[in-house]
Order: C-alpha cells, then sequence, then structure tokens
C-alpha cells in the first residue's frame, strides 16, 4: 500500500496539471483541481508517516537494464515535502485571487502542479539517477514560472535560470557517470561501501567537486528566479 502511495505522490499533481487542459475556460473547475491535487498529495504524505516512522519506505520502478527509478522516504525526506507540499497548497489557496490579476493563469496553475511533482520527486528520490530526472523537471517546468510576466526583467530572469541549469545539470551528469563507472550503483544511502572500497583519494574529490558545483547552482538558480 504505501509503495503505491509514493507512485501516487508524483502522479496526482502531473494528472492534475493535464486535467486543467479539459476545461480551460472554467475556473471553478481549475481552483478545485489545483487546491485539490496540492492537498491531496499532502494528505499521501501525511499517510506515509506511520511507516516511515516504522523504518522507511521504499519503492523502485526497474527500467532497464542497471538502471532504476527508485523512492526512499525516510523520516527527514518525509519532513521537508511535507513543508513543500503544505506551502503549495497555501501557495495555491492564495493564487485563486492573486492570479486573476495576472493573465495566463491556466499555463501557470499547469507548471505549477508539474514543478510541484519535479519537487517532490527530487525530495524523494531514492538513487541519483531519480533525483537527477526529477533535477531536471526543475529546470524545466518552472521556467514559465518565472517568465510568466512576460517583460524583459522576467524572460531575462528565466533564461538566466536556464542557462545555469543547463550547465549544473551537466555537472551533475559528469559526477554521476563517473560514480557509476568506480562503483557500480547510483544509490543514494547504501554507496558508501562502494565508494571506500573502489575509489582513490583524486576521483573521490572530482565526484565531490562535481556534486557539490551541480547542487550549489541551485542556490543560483534560485537567486536568478527571485530576480
Amino acid at each position: 500500500m504505501e509503495t503505491s502511495i509514493l507512485l501516487w505522490l508524483i502522479l496526482v499533481p502531473v494528472l492534475g496539471a493535464f486535467a486543467l487542459l479539459f476545461k480551460k475556460n472554467s475556473d471553478q473547475f481549475r481552483n478545485i483541481i489545483v487546491i485539490g491535487s496540492s492537498s491531496l498529495s499532502f494528505v499521501l504524505l501525511l499517510s506515509l508517516y506511520g511507516s516511515v516512522m516504522k523504518g522507511g519506505v521504499y519503492y523502485a520502478i526497474s527500467w532497464l537494464p542497471g538502471f532504476q527509478v527508485s523512492f526512499n522516504v525516510d523520516a527527514s525526506a518525509l519532513l521537508i515535502a511535507l513543508v513543500t507540499a503544505f506551502l503549495w497548497v497555501l501557495c495555491s489557496i492564495y493564487s485563486v485571487t492573486y492570479m486573476t490579476h495576472e493573465g495566463n493563469r491556466l499555463r501557470y496553475d499547469f507548471f505549477s502542479l508539474l514543478t510541484l511533482a519535479s519537487n517532490l520527486g527530487v525530495l524523494l528520490a531514492g538513487d541519483f539517477l531519480t533525483l537527477f530526472i526529477f533535477f531536471e523537471g526543475l529546470l524545466i517546468f518552472p521556467y514559465p514560472l518565472i517568465a510568466h510576466k512576460e517583460d524583459a526583467p522576467a524572460v531575462k530572469g528565466a533564461n538566466l535560470y536556464l542557462y545555469v541549469g543547463v550547465a549544473t545539470s551537466l555537472l551533475l551528469l559528469s559526477g554521476m557517470v563517473l560514480l557509476k563507472s568506480y562503483t557500480g550503483s547510483l544509490a543514494i544511502q547504501s554507496i558508501s561501501p562502494e565508494i571506500s572500497a573502489s575509489m582513490g583519494t583524486a576521483i573521490k574529490y572530482q565526484i565531490a567537486i562535481l556534486m557539490i558545483a551541480g547542487f550549489g547552482g541551485c542556490l543560483y538558480k534560485r537567486g536568478a528566479r527571485s530576480d
């Protein structure tokens, strides 16, 4: 049951985003879908509390030989995901009135829900490949949100966000390739023994620098987005 909940956590906002396209001109329908999808994601996360406190929840889908998409929820990941989902619910409620003055609300709501799914995927990822896939979602889907006003500063900020995101993604991908080639694994929590056994000091530092630079670019991207 818990494993299916993990999958639905990602699917609910994605399905909600595409459901918006069926009644593009109905504000009431849009409000229900956006607030309902965000709230349901939060409720699904809450339902995992008991299982997480008993030792965590893990779910994996194998889709290529040697590769899989996996989710692993421990107490810290659950806490951060709950805060994220709760804030998204509040923002969704606030946007009901705020976005009526901004225009293009369908586009905003569509990409907002996809960004929520990407955020939750990053927070609950059980391996670096899964994290990278959803990290790319955080590169693509927020772009229309940043450029929403469509004026020069908004477009400039969105482009900067995209450029930095592409560069940091390449750094992350390079670090992942090195990690996979030396350890044979991309697991996040159980990879420490493989690193100790199969890597020299130099390659450890190379991978660490690539990963830190890749994830550190997130801070710069947030600065570009706030500008």
